[in-house]
């Protein structure tokens, strides 16, 4: 998140990841060799990164294939190999058709937040937050949205993405949006669209302690069920994975804690579950990563580990100077140049 949503966002961070520390059990591990940083052998890294999603292996050449969306509008494919310590990763860069670019030059910044998959229908979907020419008029609801899109190739080897269109849903689900504060949690299912707000901001931008998840019919966009957080101390939703209809995972960044939705068929909430994420600097478990690592998304392979990345905030993106000492000069240049940290986390659930 940028500008004036981010003016309260780091106080306010802060103070409810003390508030709110006491509700958690324990910590959810890193496993595999994880955290690694988002760059490859070539120099190339993703950039704010607040989206990803697990495609599965290449049949190919057996590696973990991901796609991740970024902050700044871009769209990557990354294939893991995980035999390698540290895991490697190969970031292969994803362009927009002019088709595609004609259809987003009109957006004053194409903020990409979340980005999900679906088999069955062979479409990528992503989410976007508004930007607007003056935020004190309503231009911002004309950007801000869910887009589906198709791609060339396979799911596996696409580096294009072909076409887009913007999803047709009804106004009543951005009744809480705001400008730089839409659905940064999105997730889909053969039945059912998952949409996270961000949180429920005062009408000046602030944080409060509130936000929801919108459960929507795919067949009937009017059919909504609506699930609201406050009770369960949840802050943000900043990512969302629908492992099926009724079990919904996510990422609340302000609070850093990792949570589990449990759904009756009527989709209401049974159960939810929250374990505060172990946020270390890749190879240095010591080093706490704190405010500096805002996670902002997650995804799950087959095997039902975790994967989360973080989108950094330039302003804060920095160690301690204490921390600072124990780093090399290779690893405070990741810092310098804002690249994003891949954890991956066995379940605690």
């Amino acid at each position: 998140m940028r500008q004036l949503a981010r003016i309260a966002a780091p106080a306010f961070f802060i103070l409810v990841l003390i508030l709110y520390k006491n509700f958690t059990n324990s910590k959810i591990l890193n496993v595999d060799n994880y955290p690694i940083w988002m760059i490859d052998k070539d120099g190339r890294h993703t950039n704010q990164s607040s989206g990803i999603c697990y495609l599965g292996i290449s049949k190919a050449n057996g590696l973990k294939q991901f796609a991740v969306a970024d902050d700044d509008g871009h769209i990557e494919r990354i294939m893991i190999d995980e035999k390698q310590n540290p895991p490697a990763l190969t970031i292969i860069p994803v362009v927009f058709s002019d088709t595609v670019q004609s259809f987003f030059k009109q957006f004053k910044k194409l903020d990409l937040e979340e980005i999900s998959y679906n088999k069955k229908s062979e479409r990528l979907y992503v989410s976007v937050e508004g930007f607007g020419q003056d935020w004190r008029t309503q231009d911002f609801k004309n950007y801000e949205g869910i887009f589906e899109m198709t791609y060339d190739k396979d799911y596996y080897n696409f580096d294009t993405i072909l076409t887009v269109k913007k999803l047709p849903f009804p106004d009543t689900l951005f009744t809480y949006t705001k400008p730089n504060c839409a659905f940064e949690g999105f997730a889909v299912t053969d039945n059912n669209f998952y949409m996270g707000l961000e949180n429920m901001q005062t009408p000046v931008g602030a944080f409060t302690d509130s936000t929801l998840i919108y459960v929507v019919n795919r067949k009937n966009l009017n059919d909504i069920h609506t699930l609201r957080l406050k009770p369960y101390n949840i802050v943000t939703v900043c990512g969302l994975y629908a492992k099926d209809d009724l079990n919904i995972y996510g990422v609340d960044r302000n609070t850093r804690n990792m949570f589990h939705i449990i759904l009756d068929t009527a989709y209401n909430i049974l159960d939810v579950k929250k374990i505060e994420m172990d946020l270390p600097v890749p190879a240095h478990p010591d080093i706490d990563g704190g405010v500096t690592f805002p996670v902002e998304s997650i995804t799950m392979d087959e095997n039902g580990r975790f994967y989360c990345t973080e989108d950094p905030w330039d302003e804060y993106y920095k160690p301690t100077p204490l921390d600072k000492k124990k780093l090399t000069i290779e690893e405070l240049t990741l810092f310098k140049n804002f690249v994003p940290v891949l954890f991956k986390f066995q379940s605690s659930f």
